[in-house]
C-alpha cells in the first residue's frame, strides 16, 4: 500500500465496500479520481453491486413532452435526461424506456450509458 496521504493504494476490495456506501453520483465521481479507482468502479458497475444506503430519485417530465429529469432527494442535484421516447418504468438505478422506432433499451440516467435490449 502507498502512504498515508496515497488514497490510489487502497484495496479494490476495500474501495468496492466504500462504493456500496456511496450514492450513485458520488460511485460516479469516484471513478475519477485514479486510475485505481477507475478500475475499482467498472469492477463495481460490471458486478452490479447492491447500493442499500441509496436514497429514492424523482423522475418527472420537464417542459418539452420527450424531456425528464432525474432529481436526488438527498443531494439536491437533477440529471437533464436525454430526449426519451416512452419511459416504461424503473428499477435499480435504470429506466426502462423506448426510442422513436420502439426499440427498447436501459438507460442509466446518471452515466448516460444505454444497453439495447431484444425487441418486444
Amino acid at each position: 500500500m502507498g502512504s498515508a496521504g496515497d488514497w490510489s493504494g487502497l484495496p479494490e476490495g476495500l474501495l468496492l465496500i466504500a462504493m456500496g456506501a456511496m450514492e450513485v453520483a458520488d460511485v460516479v465521481r469516484s471513478g475519477a479520481v485514479c486510475s485505481a479507482w477507475r478500475s475499482a468502479y467498472a469492477t463495481f458497475r460490471r458486478l452490479r453491486l447492491p447500493t442499500p444506503n441509496q436514497p429514492p430519485c424523482l423522475l418527472y417530465a420537464a417542459g418539452d413532452a420527450d424531456a425528464a429529469v432525474l432529481y436526488s432527494l438527498s443531494t439536491n442535484a437533477t440529471f437533464r435526461l436525454p430526449p426519451l421516447h416512452s419511459v416504461i418504468g424503473s428499477a435499480h438505478g435504470l429506466v426502462f424506456t423506448t426510442d422513436e422506432a420502439a426499440n427498447p433499451y436501459l438507460l442509466n440516467p446518471v452515466t448516460g450509458a444505454r444497453a439495447a435490449l431484444p425487441a418486444i
